[in-house]
């Protein structure tokens, strides 16, 4: 569009253009300032559900107000535009920065996060989560002051979401793991994104950098990073923990919200150095005092006019009073062009190699907590796995934990007693220990647990030493134990949890178990309900053989027991399914079905040998696929689905898998030759 004038704007130049619209540098003829105008194409200001929800976010975020956070000054729609008004932002955002000086000093950047915070803090306690922290999304104005920008996908307390193809869903490279399944969420969620920005604006890269979608997504949900000290040994230590804290995967685990992590950061005694800040720091939860640095600052972010930023100390004064947010939500969040540059993939092989750097420099401590993770990793092989379990113990005998380490090499003798230490590397006083170990013959006992009925309860699960594993219809087997009495405990959806005594002396003994239905009565409902649900009509929702049609009011099931269940949606281009935990309360389920499909393939894996290839049948959401036989390709509605595989002369030894398909992706699932 060649605009001149909208309304009482003069349009004076474009800043930006995507597929949904563009942003334009507009002066407000009435009050004579500078505005920043977001105008929609007319395709897609026509969209009623789309201009109805835009305004609707844009009447509960106007509500707000606090100094770190872009002003919205209107929203209208004029001669069949429609667009909002907002605070013209004179200075650059973290992302430009960082692509000037590859990283910040703690001094530097800590003063940028509190402000962060202080803003984040304002908006959970209003009820609004923003959902993309990211680089791009952090102003930096010319007088120093931090501004969130691009609330667009925000989620907004008790205001319906709008999922429809082509809008986003935050940036995949800092997103929490309970986003990247597609679950509900909090606060911590931007907590996590604010680690996740941290921890590249402290080393120059973020946590799980790699060259596919997939990879990105493994990494978020299943592996620890390396700490930020790994990349910046001169880092302090306790930055580097609060960084660690914020990308816990568990929610609970990290900073419950932002006023406690800001003042885990206030607190922080940094070293002296020459680094100075960048910016000053905002007015806080509480008074605060200002971190000072010598007077120039090393780094002067880009702006419009090439002009560098002051770094006065002062409090924040003058300020107007701001009020979210970006009313257009993830229309603006699309229209923005991606400034990440190339990432190179984190390997497992890279991985590895780190380890082995921690332990050569003596970081004891740190070494045997990665070689921990990569014990755990699908990619490493046979021989890896036995060279990572004796690096862990030698790690730990250096740490100068001689139990711990005693214990890892009992568990590999176990496993494993024809192993040989014969690395170099590895201490004198570990391969004392081993050929010890080796000198004492291995018990002779165990036992077989079989379970009757169990497919009645499926999935089922045998936990024993604190371990579960899931129970796939041959034997539980546990052998070479030392004797005595052992506990051995069975759940399953709906059964009666069973826990169970063996007494194990030199022979193998040979129990099953009959599974009953609980006695207990029902505790709880499952609650349904189904986002954007008229763009796909007809939707009918699955549950425990019922099906129920979806009208927009939540589907309610009650009298449910304690137990993992699963539950589906049918509609017009597709199934989703997905498994929801019913704990004695109400279990919500929330499906957000998307009006678009990916490629997802399916393979299977022989157990214990890779070069093995077996065709088997494969399942998607319950249903046989026809010639399904793996690798199989398939595209599939986008959104959460249950994948399984079957072989009549294999057992396949991974549970059902329930995944979030956002993008192409492989699911891998073993098999064990019965």
């Amino acid at each position: 569009m060649d605009l001149k004038r909208v309304g009482k704007y003069d349009i004076l130049d474009k800043l930006g253009e995507g597929g949904f619209g563009a942003v334009y540098l507009a002066h407000h003829t009435k009050l004579q300032k500078q505005v920043a105008l977001k105008i929609l194409h007319p395709q897609v200001a026509s969209d009623e559900m789309l201009a109805a929800y835009f305004e609707r976010e844009a009447l509960a975020l106007a509500r707000l107000e606090h100094p770190n956070i872009v002003r919205v000054y209107d929203y209208d729609q004029i001669d069949g535009l429609s667009f909002i008004v907002m605070e013209f932002v004179d200075g650059t955002n973290l992302d430009r920065i960082l692509r000037d000086k590859k990283y910040l000093s703690a001094a530097e950047a800590i003063p940028i996060f509190e402000q962060l915070l202080a803003a984040l803090g304002y908006a959970h306690v209003n009820g609004i989560v923003h959902r993309d922290i990211k680089p791009s999304n952090i102003m930096i104005t010319k007088s120093n002051i931090v501004k969130i920008t691009d609330f667009g996908i925000a989620k907004v307390a008790g205001s319906a979401k709008l999922t429809r193809t082509g809008t986003g869903a935050g940036s995949l490279l800092y997103m929490s793991p309970e986003q990247i399944r597609g679950k509900d969420i909090d606060n911590r969620s931007d907590l996590y994104s604010v680690g996740v920005t941290m921890y590249q604006v402290l080393t120059g890269r973020t946590p799980f950098e790699a060259d596919s979608d997939y990879e990105i997504m493994t990494g978020h949900l299943e592996h620890t990073p390396p700490p930020p000290t790994e990349f910046r040994s001169s880092l302090p230590q306790s930055v580097s923990q609060i960084i660690m804290k914020s990308l816990e995967k568990k929610p609970e685990r990290r900073y419950q919200n932002a006023e406690e992590m800001s003042s885990a950061l206030h607190g922080l005694q940094l070293p002296e150095s020459s680094d100075k800040t960048v910016v000053q720091l905002a007015t806080p939860y509480s008074e605060r005092t200002i971190r000072t640095a010598p007077p120039e600052p090393p780094h002067s972010p880009p702006t419009a006019e090439s002009s560098r930023p002051s770094t006065g100390k002062g409090k924040l004064i003058g300020i107007l009073s701001a009020v979210i947010v970006i009313a257009v939500a993830a229309v603006y969040f699309l229209m923005q062009p991606s400034e990440q540059p190339p990432v190179k993939a984190a390997t497992f092989a890279d991985s590895l190699s780190t380890a082995f750097d921690l332990y050569e420099k003596k970081l004891f401590p740190e070494a045997a907590e990665l070689f921990a993770t990569l014990q755990g990793s699908n990619s490493a092989s046979v021989g890896q796995k036995l060279e990572i379990r004796q690096f862990q113990a030698a790690s730990k005998l250096m740490d100068q934990q001689i139990s711990t380490a005693t214990d890892l090499l009992k568990q590999l003798y176990t496993e494993d007693p024809g192993a040989q230490l014969a690395d170099r590397r590895l201490p004198p006083a570990l391969v004392k220990i081993w050929e010890g170990l080796k000198q004492t013959p291995l018990p002779t006992g165990g036992f077989e647990l079989t379970l009757a009925n169990y497919q009645q309860f499926a999935p089922v699960t045998v936990e024993f030493d604190g371990r579960k594993e899931p129970y796939t219809g041959s034997a539980f087997t546990k052998k070479n134990l030392a004797p005595g009495d052992y506990i051995v405990r069975v759940e399953g959806t709906g059964m009666k949890p069973v826990a169970q005594s063996l007494q194990v002396s030199d022979v193998v003994v040979n129990k099953t178990l009959t599974l009953t239905v609980a006695t207990a009565a029902a505790t709880g409902r499952i609650v349904v309900v189904v986002e954007n649900y008229k763009i796909f009509e007809p939707v009918t929702v699955v549950f425990d053989g019922k099906s129920v049609q979806y009208d927009g009011q939540p589907v309610t099931f009650s009298d449910v027991a304690k137990g993992n269940y699963e539950v589906g949606i049918i509609t017009d281009v597709g199934r989703l399914t997905d498994v929801v935990n019913v704990d004695g309360n109400e279990a919500r389920k929330v499906f957000e079905p998307i009006n678009k499909e990916s490629k997802l393939t399916v393979a299977s894996l022989v157990e214990n040998n890779p070069n093995e290839v077996v065709a088997a049948q494969v399942y998607i959401d319950n249903e046989k696929i026809v010639d399904g036989e793996t690798p199989f390709p398939v595209r599939l509605m986008q959104g959460s689905h249950k994948i399984w595989i079957e072989h009549p002369d294999y057992r396949t030894i991974d549970k059902p898998k329930f995944i979030n398909l956002r993008g192409d992706e492989l699911v891998e699932l073993r098999l064990r030759k019965k």
